[in-house]
């Protein structure tokens, strides 16, 4: 249902687009991935709130979104939107993976710079195994809405990862 609705609003922009579709046994992660596509293309979408607005950052999913510094940017104190904050003010079918385009969610779109000047770029499209790729420039088009930022998110290598997993763990 989602993916129907965004493939219909990318129609409607004449964005040019390519619908890729998982297998359900096989995680998109490792679909892309086995398709060389780099984790810096795959645009991530992370909902934060100040407690009384949310705010869709789009940012790659090879680094890791740092809220402190989206809200020093804001002028404001964000946190991570907690799933009730989520369902009431996204539709259903959007929650699970919320494509990075404000005309459909009625969010704030906050967009880290570092898609400027990408080739191709991959978003979800409303569900875990479906993702849209769209050249740089028609991505870039469909942020016009959007705030974009600098500095926001960090370079996330799995030794960081580890680390950090290894100390929620103790």
């Amino acid at each position: 249902m989602a993916s129907d609705n965004l493939q219909d609003f990318l129609h409607s922009r004449d964005i040019q687009y390519t619908l890729i579709e998982a297998l359900p046994w096989v995680s998109l992660d490792y679909a892309l991935t086995s398709a060389w596509v780099s984790r810096e293309q795959l645009a991530r979408t992370t909902i934060l709130s100040d407690g009384l607005m949310l705010y869709l950052v789009v940012h790659p999913s090879s680094r890791k979104l740092q809220p402190e510094l989206v809200g020093r940017k804001l002028r404001c104190q964000l946190r991570l939107a907690t799933i009730e904050e989520i369902r009431r003010r996204l539709p259903a079918s959007l929650v699970p993976a919320c494509p990075p385009i404000a005309q459909l969610c009625g969010i704030t779109v906050i967009v880290d710079r570092l898609f400027d000047g990408i080739q191709e770029v991959y978003f979800p499209a409303g569900s875990r195994h479906r993702v849209v790729r769209v050249s740089g420039a028609d991505f870039m088009q469909l942020q016009q809405d959007a705030i974009y930022l600098d500095g926001i998110s960090s370079y996330m290598n799995s030794s960081t990862e580890t680390n950090r997993r290894m100390k929620q763990c103790q």
